[in-house]
């Protein structure tokens, strides 16, 4: 007799071997019968050792149902898409190679979904933690959570209640609602849960986000990959206003009219000396703001109160201009997304 699964995990990976074992272990420890859910990793051709790792835990752990799926594009939609197809459960939830769950997690999610049965969906909060024990690190993890770095919401759990919502971390879907609205849209390489919850929502379907479910996130460990990340989050939300006429929250948009205020008193500044004034005040404004959200984390490492006031910057400015850039390439030039890692 076929073992009936409840619930697909799909964990898109490239290049993952730092993160996929402890990702692994988390969801091996869940207190669900490890009968009732499956484990699909869907790999985008990884150059490290990561396929190893994952071929070499599952002969370890035999009990658990896990299979890797190849995913000849690489972007993270089409993962979401192969692995969707390749599922058997009832559910499907997206995670991530970078992300570790305790042992409730899958029970809080079974729960939310028997005391909500009109919902589509759900999902919860993320806690983000840091890899690399350093100084940087650990400041790159605090902006991520902070409501001043990235606005209330499911990446700041302690501003977050229960209820109906358009946006949740890790989120299982039914996965009979892919035979209604479609799958994944492989243009959005990045943000493609928005795109997905937004026809979801607009489908008539129910999201909900429940604080109980829970998921430690490890951050970009460089300020690099911080700006990146930020500047390619913000220029798909600008593709995402192209095809939904909207944008998927008005806090996104607040970096950009930073960002764009910054440029016009400067510019406005070369013509009279007045509009500089209001860009420096903006600015000393921006960073007295940072200042004070970075005193908790002083506090707690005994160092940094100098150091994340220009990364709040740098993320804001970054996460200002990916949307301008979007708005550049999709609307005035009328160009497609490209592959682009995005990592």
């Amino acid at each position: 007799m076929t073992k009936k699964i409840f619930i697909s995990l799909l964990i898109p990976t490239y290049n993952e071997e730092h993160f996929i074992i402890s990702c692994l272990d988390s969801l091996l420890k869940q207190t669900m019968a490890s009968s009732k859910y499956e484990i699909l990793v869907i790999d985008g051709g990884s150059t490290d050792k990561t396929r190893e790792l994952v071929s070499s835990w599952k002969t370890s752990h035999p009990e658990v149902n896990l299979e890797i799926v190849d995913n000849p594009k690489r972007i993270t939609p089409c993962a979401f898409n192969a692995g969707i197809k390749s599922a058997s459960g009832e559910y499907v939830t997206l995670f991530g190679a970078h992300s570790i769950v305790g042992p409730d997690f899958l029970g809080k999610v079974v729960e939310t979904f028997e005391s909500h049965p009109e919902v589509d969906a759900c999902g919860g909060v993320v806690h983000t933690t840091y890899y690399d024990m350093n100084k940087i690190s650990k400041a790159i993890a605090y902006i991520w959570q902070h409501p001043f770095g990235v606005g209330r919401g499911m990446r700041t759990p302690s501003n977050v209640k229960e209820g109906y919502a358009t946006a949740v971390a890790k989120i299982t879907y039914k996965k009979k609602i892919f035979n209604e609205i479609g799958l994944f849209d492989p243009q959005f390489i990045r943000n493609q849960d928005n795109d997905m919850n937004f026809r979801l929502t607009d489908y008539g379907g129910k999201i909900w986000l429940n604080p109980a479910i829970e998921t430690t996130y490890f951050s970009r460990s460089s300020v690099s990959k911080m700006l990146k990340t930020a500047f390619y989050n913000s220029y798909f939300h600008s593709l995402f206003l192209k095809k939904h006429h909207v944008i998927p929250s008005l806090k996104h948009m607040v970096p950009a009219i930073f960002v764009l205020s910054l440029i016009c008193f400067i510019t406005l500044g070369l013509i009279k000396k007045l509009w500089l004034g209001a860009f420096i005040f903006i600015l000393l404004l921006h960073q007295a703001v940072a200042l004070y959200s970075s005193v908790p984390f002083r506090r707690k490492n005994n160092t940094g109160l100098f150091l994340l006031p220009p990364l709040f910057l740098g993320l804001h400015f970054s996460y200002g201009i990916g949307f301008f850039a979007g708005i550049l390439n999709f609307f005035i030039l009328n160009r497609k997304p490209q592959f682009l890692d995005t990592r």
